[in-house]
């Protein structure tokens, strides 16, 4: 299929499934590079192949892009409500306008869109555009404007709508475009209120979109004042939104690209990083580098410094950057530590040199900045001649400082900017300071010196990093760094149903262990209380039948405990191993080894009763497996009949047109050929009569030439004559009259010589070609009708007597149905009962293998830290850990803790799994993934990300100095392991969509109904199914509670809310008392006042109440959480901005904390008026004050309804329970529409009106909803044209909210049974 054969398909598309359809209709060659070609970009795109590569390289960086300006606008709901023409500067394939339509539509916002102008000079681009938004809007509010920017004209982009949104994604950069003329035709032709989005790429140096604000009014005093932390540098605009209204301007939002002087000649920490670094080879080879680089520099940055020690600052100014210089000798006691670390006889690892400058910001002592001299780089000065030097514009801003005051990621980001200048000063640093941070702000005269050491977390995934072997073909890393998987899925898929249940499951998390196990990729996503624990203790059981190994991974301890404690509560044996640090190793998992190898003589298992077991098992499966075929067959069958049907009425159609056919054709033949028609048809043998004439023309051309002419004349002529006009006298009469009329000789007199005598033949000849020509072609089309006619008529009654097999097969397996389902569910309990005692039954057998004692002891002897280094104990060291893998195939360990437990083998282990992936980035996972045939990947995108010292000016110096700075898989900050291969997956062309654990067990409905509405509808477009139970029956208030306390921000660098603290400690001490029984956290985003309210906590109470940071608690959960926001009156504006839009997951993290109660203490009128309810605070302030959003423990049933119901009763809806929700297919209401025309029963006809009224009343007043159907739902094999099946889709797609397919259509009740929906007939419901 082609790209708009695949884009026709898709109903209700994202940008991602563009992007989708694109890479699979991609030739293979231009996949795993597709931005070659395309001049970064900015190429005008001439063909299909070039459409398609711009959307895979560059569309994701569009809508990131498109989304950051589109937050500017605070309440979007209502001025999207507006009339609005969007205007698409430059819109190549409409990717901006798609991005806003994205956005709005994942808000719940039905823009009022007049029309979209589109401007762009390539033909194909426009034309794609216009097949990309008629996706989303009608093809009547589009209009094209195929020309160049500078040849618009006003009345090209005239209109009369209310709000005018203008699109300007990375045109204003290009020089050629004139920007003046631009600003000229819009004020000359628009005069309602506009919007202007203007995005361009990171470039620096370019001021193109400040020079086209300057056009309306806009300096850059004004960008400045809009800029966070009001910075006195300055950068490139790389982004500005503004509004246009009666020739009033304001700024809505504007971000600079500052101008870095990032070198990596002078910044010695990257350069010592980048020294042995291969700046050559392929995709994997760079993309390997990077990775390995930006650990080794983040290893750098993430320094654990000793004790500091004051040094007098020197300052030179007398080079091109101001320059510190620092005399070790000035400070004794830092002198003596500072030589000893230089002595390698005294000093094994020695640190490096940290050198800190300090801020005081309300009496203490911050060291903001700093920089790190590696240990190298000093080892040989001689301090008594030498000073240790340092450039200002070197350092960069500490983290953890950061952290601690608050400073927010675009303040981090301007400030770090503005000291790398060359030109910035001791003395205008201060001033920077008191601008990013407070006025209250003093830089302290002394610089601190402290000897540092790194981050030995990030020492040890270094040191894997560097052991890792070059690219290998096979190996499952090998596609991981190259950004591309051709096929994910395994062969010999696994069915969900014959799935081991060693704890309870939900349907979503069955469907996601196979999915894992059938994949060598596999995304969860698992948001919070989903589940994810009970999935992956399926899963490692699960797939250790299927005879595989597993590791289980997080970075989180927490969470690996988690998994392991729930697993010993299944298998009494525990045998899957926690690996974890040294002390770990040798107090929890060396005695148990040891008491397992002791007692490895002694242990039984009742073979007869496993084999019973297992055997049992097998059937089951099998038994489950051929049911299924059969129910599947009945679907298909069902499915094949609808065609077959179809191609019937397609053939009995195309027959008659055969025949149409074949009649216009005798028809214009008869026409044709009228002169001789009849004479063809009168049985004659003319091919005779031609060859008879043929051979008098050739006589008499023998012996009419020369001095025979007179001869011919004189003596035969008159002969010749004769014999010629008696023959056609012989001949028929019309023929006779044709050629008399056309030779004009009648009797022998007319032949005045020999000439007339061959030309009389030779009007015979042609007649008779003529004749013969009729006769041919008639029977030549015969020939052909009977062919086509036949050929038709055999496929007719080829598709009948399938049908009749059909028909026949259906009745036998619907004779069967309710047997066949029984016995699935037979199985099925079978399965579900014995799930437990198989599987431990079938680690004990593993562990009475012969000689599992010594594999035991010998592999104990490696741990906990004596595992070889010498390439020569590799071997033995590898055969041994096999050894040991196969006798324990389940493990677990963090992250960091693999080094210390099994050796770095490709492939080692079957199965990887990393929990809690959102939280850890990719480079430290490369270690397990390299281990890994199948990786599986669980995570929340809509949780926090990892933390990261590196910025994004340093990760973008690594990638450019590797010639790597266009793939957009290979990111390191900003971006988690979860995120990687959600976007990897999709390079597959199967099974590329991660799988959603869509059921929630943890928080109160309340609570969770606030993050099912702002976060997993919104940006996931998953609603969870609340399945939480009872908890804590005692307490009086559950939910949400706000308490609106209104107290002061201490200072705009001290986050403490004094009134809050109090108010929170006293919530927290009267619940202790009151429920003795219940766990109590008090959590904020912010340091200061979870330190402060952790101060306060009584100690008779510290085991019962905890305090903490979101971020600290993420992965926690309590019965009451108390929410502290700080925020108030007096609070800076970045600091509500930070919760809002920097970090707008912390909301939702904070939130399912808790299980039972949440009680937010906070300024509820603050909230208001800087909040909005598209941001997570506004809108948690409008949902407390609402909660009738909020769904019950008890949701119902969801019923959908198919369109034969509503044309036999109309009024259904009143006859659906008020607390059942009810679906209506886009499809049905088409259906409906059509036949209110179509149908010829009056009665039927004023059902339908009636049914449309109905449905139109109801839509706002009742739980209704209108859906269209989602093909990805159907399984592979079922039509994607059929009508049933779209309605069939959207049952599937609400499988977990007791879907009932409401219709009397026999066939769509099979198929949905068949799949596991309920259905009803109208009789079952209304009794009639």
């Amino acid at each position: 299929m082609s790209y708009s054969q695949d884009l026709s398909q898709l109903h209700n598309p994202k940008l991602e499934d563009l992007i989708r359809i694109a890479y699979n209709n991609l030739p293979s060659d231009k996949r795993t590079h597709p931005w070659i070609g395309l001049s970064h970009g900015v190429k005008l795109l001439g063909n299909d192949n070039e459409l398609m590569q711009y959307l895979c390289a560059y569309g994701k960086m569009h809508k990131e892009k498109i989304v950051s300006a589109l937050e500017a606008i605070r309440e979007p709901r209502s001025y999207f409500s507006k009339k609005a023409t969007i205007i698409d500067w430059g819109c190549g394939q409409g990717l901006a306008s798609i991005c806003f339509l994205d956005y709005v539509r994942e808000l719940g916002i039905i823009p009022n869109i007049e029309k979209v102008i589109l401007v762009e000079p390539s033909v194909p681009a426009i034309n794609r555009a216009s097949e990309h938004l008629c996706k989303y809007i009608g093809d009547n509010q589009i209009l094209l404007v195929n020309k160049y920017i500078n040849d618009v004209i006003n009345d090209d982009i005239a209109t009369n709508s209310n709000l005018v949104i203008h699109f300007f994604s990375n045109i204003l950069d290009i020089p050629s475009v004139d920007i003046d003329h631009i600003a000229n035709i819009v004020k000359e032709s628009i005069h309602t209120e506009q919007l202007f989005f203007c995005v361009g790429p990171q470039n620096i140096g370019a001021s193109r979109i400040s020079d086209f604000a300057k056009l309306f009014e806009i300096e850059e005093d004004g960008l400045l004042k809009k800029f966070a932390g009001n910075l006195q540098g300055r950068g490139t605009v790389n982004l500005l939104v503004f509004r246009v209204e009666s020739e009033t301007t304001e700024v809505v939002k504007v971000e600079f690209r500052h101008a870095r002087h990032l070198r990596v000649n002078t910044h010695t920490s990257i350069q010592r990083v980048l020294t042995n670094a291969k700046v050559d080879g392929d995709c994997y080879d760079k993309a390997f580098q990077f990775y390995r680089s930006i650990i080794e520099f983040e290893r750098i940055k993430s320094v654990s410094a000793g004790d500091a020690y004051a040094y007098t600052i020197h300052i030179d100014v007398s080079g091109e950057s101001s320059k510190l210089n620092i005399d070790i000798q000035e400070n004794a006691n830092f002198e003596s530590l500072f030589k000893r670390n230089l002595d390698s006889k005294l000093v094994k690892w020695p640190q490096n040199l940290n050198i800190g400058i300090g801020v005081i910001v309300d009496g203490r002592l911050h060291q903001i900045l700093q920089y790190i001299y590696l240990h190298e780089d000093i080892k040989n000065i001689d301090i008594v001649r030498e000073y240790i030097s340092v450039c200002l514009s070197s350092f960069t801003l500490n983290a953890d400082v950061a952290s601690d005051l608050q400073i927010g990621d675009d303040q981090v980001d301007a400030i770090e900017s503005i000291i790398s200048d060359p030109t910035t000063t001791w003395e205008s640093l201060e001033n920077l300071l008191k601008d990013a941070i407070n006025n209250d702000v003093v830089l302290d005269q002394y610089v601190y010196l402290s000897l540092s050491s790194t981050n030995p977390a990030l020492s040890q995934i270094n040191a894997e990093l560097k052991q890792l072997a070059p690219k290998k073909d096979g190996t499952l890393l090998t596609p991981f760094l190259c950004g591309h998987i051709e096929k994910n899925h395994i062969n010999k898929p696994i069915d969900e149903e014959t799935l081991l249940r060693v704890v309870q499951a939900d349907k979503s998390q069955l469907k996601a262990i196979a999915y894992a196990l059938n994949n060598k990729i596999s995304v969860i996503t698992g948001p919070p209380g989903s589940g994810k624990t009970q999935m992956i203790l399926n899963l490692i059981a699960n797939a250790y039948m299927q005879g595989k190994s597993v590791l289980v991974a997080s970075k989180n301890n927490e969470a690996v405990n988690n998994i392991k404690d729930r697993y010993d509560l299944v298998d009494e044996s525990n045998y899957l191993l926690r690996f974890g640090s040294r002390n770990a190793i040798t107090t929890q998992l060396l005695p148990y080894l040891e008491r397992l190898q002791a007692n490895t003589p002694q242990l039984e298992v009742d073979t007869n009763r496993y084999s019973e077991l297992y055997k049992q098992y097998s059937a089951s499966c099998d038994s489950i497996k051929q049911n299924k075929k059969k129910l599947l067959e009945l679907a298909m069958l069902e499915d094949e009949i609808q065609l077959l049907l179809c191609e019937i009425q397609a053939k009995e159609l195309e027959l008659i047109g055969i025949q149409s056919e074949n009649n216009e054709i005798q028809k214009n033949l008869r026409i044709k050929h009228d002169k001789v028609l009849n004479l063809s048809r009168c049985g004659y043998n003319w091919g005779q009569e031609l060859n008879n004439v043929k051979g008098k023309i050739n006589i008499l051309q023998n012996k009419y030439s020369g001095l025979g002419k007179l001869l011919f004349n004189w003596f035969s002529k008159k002969r010749y004559a004769a014999s010629c006009l008696n023959t056609l006298l012989q001949m028929p009469d019309e023929y006779t009259l044709m050629i008399e009329r056309q030779s004009r000789i009648s009797c022998v007199n007319d032949v005045k010589n020999g000439q007339d005598l061959i030309y009389l033949y030779s009007i015979q000849k042609a007649v008779i070609e003529n004749i013969i020509a009729c006769s041919t072609d008639f029977a030549n089309q015969e020939l052909a009708y009977k062919v086509k006619f036949n050929a038709c008529e055999s496929e007719i009654i080829r598709l009948k007597k399938r049908q009749v097999e059909c028909k026949e097969r259906i009745d036998l397996l619907l004779s069967q149905y309710e047997d066949i389902q029984e016995a699935i569910k037979i199985e099925q309990k079978y399965i579900e009962d014995n799930s437990v005692e198989l599987f431990t039954m079938s680690v004990l057998q593993r562990l009475c293998q012969k000689n599992s004692d010594t594999i035991i002891s010998r592999y104990k002897n490696y741990l906990p830290d004596n595992i070889p280094w010498k390439m020569e104990e590799q071997q033995t060291y590898l055969n041994d850990a096999k050894l040991f893998l196969n006798l324990f195939r389940l493990n677990a360990v963090t992250n960091l803790s693999i080094k210390n437990c099994y050796p770095l083998q490709d492939g080692f282990f079957d199965i990887v799994i990393i929990d809690e992936a959102s939280q850890c980035d990719v480079a430290s996972a490369l270690p397990l993934i390299y281990r890994a045939k199948q990786l599986v990947v669980i995570g929340d995108p809509l949780q926090l990300k990892h933390i990261s010292a590196v910025n994004a000016d340093e990760e973008m110096t690594i990638k450019n100095y590797l010639s790597f700075d266009e793939n957009p898989l290979v990111r390191y900050a900003d971006y988690s392991l979860w995120d990687y291969c959600r976007d990897l997956i999709t390079t597959s062309k199967e099974n590329h969509k991660p799988i959603v654990l869509d059921c929630h067990y943890r928080c109160h409905p309340q609570i969770i109904g606030y993050s099912n509405q702002m976060f997993y509808e919104k940006r996931l477009g998953v609603t969870l199914d609340v399945r939480t139970t009872e908890k804590n029956p005692m307490l009086k208030q559950k939910g949400i509670i706000w308490m609106d306390v209104r107290g002061e921000q201490r200072s705009d660098a001290q986050n403490i809310n004094d009134a809050e603290v109090e108010k929170c400690i006293s919530i927290a001490i009267d619940l202790a008392k009151q429920y003795p029984e219940i766990s109590i956290g008090i959590i904020s985003p912010f340091k200061h006042q979870a330190q402060e309210i952790n101060a306060q906590i009584p100690a008779n109470l510290s085991d019962r109440i905890v305090a903490d940071t979101v971020h600290k608690f993420q992965g926690g959960e309590r019965d009451v959480i108390i929410y502290s926001l700080v925020v108030t009156n007096n609070s800076p504006a970045t600091k509500i901005r930070w919760i809002d839009r920097s970090v707008p997951n912390l909301v939702n993290v904070a939130v399912t904390r808790a299980r039972t109660a949440l009680y937010i203490v906070g300024n509820k009128e603050y909230i208001r008026a800087y909040s909005n309810i598209d941001l997570p605070l506004g809108n948690l302030v409008k949902y407390t004050e609402t909660k009738g959003s909020a769904p019950s423990v008890d949701s119902g049933n969801t019923f959908i309804i198919d369109t034969n119901i509503f044309v036999q009763y109309p009024d259904i809806i009143d006859a659906i329970n008020p607390r059942d929700n009810i679906i209506i297919p886009a499809k049905v209401v088409d259906e409906l529409d059509k036949l209110k025309v179509s149908l010829s029963n009056e009665s039927l006809r004023d059902n339908v009106e009636k049914a449309l009224r109905n449905i139109n009343r109801e839509l706002n007043k009742r739980k209704i909803r209108e859906e269209c159907g989602d093909l990805s739902y159907l399984p592979q094999d079922f039509s994607r044209k059929n009508a049933d099946n779209l309605i069939l889709s959207i049952a599937l797609k609400f499988r977990n909210h007791n879907p009932i397919l409401l219709t009397n259509d026999n066939g769509l009740q099979i198929k949905a049974k068949g799949l596991g929906v309920d259905t009803m007939t109208l009789c079952e419901l209304v009794g009639y």
